[in-house]
């Protein structure tokens, strides 16, 4: 799943009081949409053989959830970086990376906002953890997907 895939679903909570949310957001006629045990209902005229949807955008759904109960819910700075990195590096399989130390010192060195060669990205993450200095990077080698995926040793380029 790509970052935009895991931003949306076809699976809404079981919520009867969301119907009229969940109408105007799947298929853009409130009275249409009905949420039920484990699928979605959709309401046609007799002389209409088709209908659509749109998949529901879950954060939108996570606002609407927390209204209801008197709450704003709104993601923070570092949320929606985190969404952008998901996003761009295709997905939650993708951002696996960050299990990697060395990925993280780089973010913090750096910030999310900064550029930095290449050569600064091996030193960092190729490198010796000076807090850890029996640490290496073949120590999380397997830490990708990808090295599961191609079955090769994950190196800091790969990273």
């Amino acid at each position: 799943m790509t970052g935009d895939e895991e931003q949306q679903t076809f699976q809404p909570p079981y919520v009867p009081e969301l119907n009229e949310f969940f109408g105007w957001a799947m298929q853009v006629r409130h009275e249409v949409v009905r949420v039920e045990p484990e699928r979605v209902g959709v309401v046609i005229d007799a002389v209409r053989n088709d209908s659509y949807l749109y998949a529901l955008p879950v954060p939108a759904l996570v606002e609407k959830i927390f209204e209801m109960i008197g709450m704003r819910a709104k993601p923070s700075a570092g949320g929606l970086i985190t969404r952008q990195l998901i996003a761009r590096l295709g997905g939650v399989n993708g951002a696996r990376v960050f299990k990697i130390p060395e990925v993280r010192r780089l973010l913090k060195t750096f910030g999310p906002t900064h550029a930095f060669t290449k050569a600064a990205a091996f030193s960092i993450i190729g490198g010796r953890d000076e807090r850890n200095p029996n640490a290496k990077f073949s120590d999380h080698e397997s830490s990708s997907s990808s090295h599961e995926i191609t079955e090769t040793a994950l190196t800091p380029s790969m990273v």
